[in-house]
């Protein structure tokens, strides 16, 4: 590991993790008082409508922030005007489809969680904050702000927990409110710190940047976001057909069992999840080539050594922790371990995906999600491995090893055939003009 980047993973990555697992722990509280505090019909209401709203800024935004979050790492101040117009532009389609998704979501499920014009109209500024907090936290990500984003996270985490405690919680609508509210806090925050370089509003300009970069944002929209939802819902879908065969075979305690060591696995790759953004600043802006390689092995090196650690540690006090569940989930050391080791390919794999990410190819990942899925469908239909919670985190475990194999067999490919050039459509350069042109962005 280079000794810049160790010095930046300390000296920057200590106070971001601790800000971000802050704030992450504040919302899991605002979560838990949520859940005390209001009806238990106005919170399973709302619970519903956020599914809805979750799903609609899903497939709404097309995976925008991640691409924001690739396109702009770089450090030409002067193109940021051009870039803040366009992101806002963004947050406006984003929103608007955002919404066209989710009602239509919550039109053929056939409820209406909300009963009243005003909670409607509250959904719809829900989802409109929601979607400038997801672009601009992506903008600054790509501009190395992300301690101001951990900052804000745990802003609106404060804010979410505090109105919580304080407010009445009597409808749906004002459980809405609440995060509502604090995420408009954090989308105030994020897009106020970016859009401080200014916004061009010059429409000429805007509409020749539009007119000249349409064909290239449709191809990669359609190459990249669409490759990544379509093929990410395959994988989603063995995940799900997992545990559909557990309930049939071995029944809801299984599947139960199933569920929380599921929870072993979301705890091991929260730390690669968190530093995922910040990961592809620091390989995108690393000299292009064998540079970018280096760092991305030196990281994978980094993350097998700490799920080596991380493995023994927990295996010493397996059997503590299994004490702290009720007998009646029926936990047992394999299926809890074959969780963590899920978790270990799915951390170990996070350095090869970052790295395709910088490039914006969604091939290493999406074959690595078509191969799982299918390993995980044929071994559902032709054995009995998934009729118990052992067996089912067994081949979850299986569906994160393949997918390593895959998108770590596509890394040693590029490494072989030295073609980091072609692999790298997008460098800094080209990157940041794929957002601005240098001859029109600058400010009046």
């Amino acid at each position: 590991m280079t000794r810049q980047l160790r010095a930046r993973l300390v000296g920057e990555g200590v106070p971001f993790i601790t800000m971000s697992v802050a704030g992450r722990l504040l919302q899991i509280a605002a979560l838990l008082a949520l859940a005390k505090r209001a009806a238990a019909a106005d919170f399973g209401l709302f619970a519903y409508a956020q599914t809805a709203a979750n799903l609609g800024l899903l497939i709404g935004l097309l995976t925008i922030p991640s691409i924001l979050n690739v396109e702009l790492a770089h450090d030409r101040v002067r193109w940021r005007g051009m870039e803040n117009t366009l992101s806002l532009l963004f947050c406006v389609i984003g929103t608007a489809l955002a919404l066209a998704v989710s009602g239509m979501t919550l039109w053929v499920g056939g409820t209406d969680p909300f009963g009243s014009d005003s909670g409607w109209l509250l959904f719809c500024v829900f989802i409109a904050v929601n979607t400038v907090q997801l672009v601009f936290q992506a903008v600054l990500f790509a501009r190395g702000n992300h301690l101001l984003v951990a900052a804000g996270a745990l802003v609106v985490g404060i804010v979410q927990l505090t109105l919580i405690l304080t407010i009445d919680l009597g409808s749906v609508a004002r459980v809405l409110l609440v995060p509502t509210l604090a995420y408009a806090v954090g989308a105030i925050l994020f897009a106020g710190c970016a859009l401080r370089s200014g916004v061009n509003l010059r429409g000429a300009q805007v509409i020749k940047v539009l007119s000249r970069n349409r064909q290239r944002w449709t191809a990669l929209l359609l190459k990249y976001a669409g490759v990544t939802l379509l093929c990410g819902g395959v994988f989603q879908y063995a995940m799900w057909l997992i545990q559909k065969s557990l309930i049939a075979a071995g029944g809801p305690a299984e599947n139960a069992s199933y569920a929380v060591g599921l929870q072993f696995t979301n705890i091991v790759i929260f730390l690669p999840a968190l530093v995922a953004p910040v990961l592809v600043r620091e390989i995108r802006l690393a000299p292009a080539g064998r540079g970018q390689m280096r760092r991305v092995l030196a990281l994978a090196a980094f993350a097998a050594v700490c799920c080596a650690c991380g493995l023994a540690m927990f295996w010493l006090i397996r059997m503590p922790v299994l004490a702290l569940f009720p007998n009646s989930y029926a936990l047992s050391v394999p299926v809890v371990m074959a969780s963590v080791v899920a978790g270990v390919f799915a951390f170990i794999k996070a350095p090869f995906s970052i790295f395709f990410q910088t490039t914006l190819d969604a091939r290493p990942d999406a074959s690595g999600n078509i191969a799982a899925g299918l390993v995980t469908v044929v071994a559902i239909w032709a054995g009995s491995l998934g009729a118990d919670a052992a067996g089912a985190s067994m081949l979850r475990a299986a569906a994160w090893a393949v997918q390593l194999s895959v998108v770590g067999g596509f890394f040693i490919a590029a490494m072989w055939r030295g073609r980091q050039s072609q692999a790298c459509p997008a460098e800094n350069a080209v990157g940041a003009g794929a957002i601005a042109d240098p001859d029109i962005s600058h400010q009046p």
